[in-house]
């Protein structure tokens, strides 16, 4: 490999790594806006889920 090939596949990989962890700053962004944005709904299944246990009456 000549020094232009290395440089190349240097920057390949620094480029990939980068995507990577921008993929994974946007997938903890949108988890957390999805459970802010569905907080409440998690909340009454967990009262609802809560409720069948004590009351064995689940549909």
């Amino acid at each position: 490999m000549n020094l232009i090939e290395l440089s190349l596949l240097l920057i390949t990989k620094f480029s990939q790594c980068l995507i990577l962890r921008l993929q994974l700053i946007i997938l903890t962004i949108c988890n957390v806006i999805f459970q802010l944005s569905d907080s409440t709904l998690v909340s009454s299944q967990i009262v609802k889920n809560l409720a069948c246990r004590t009351s064995r009456q689940c549909f």
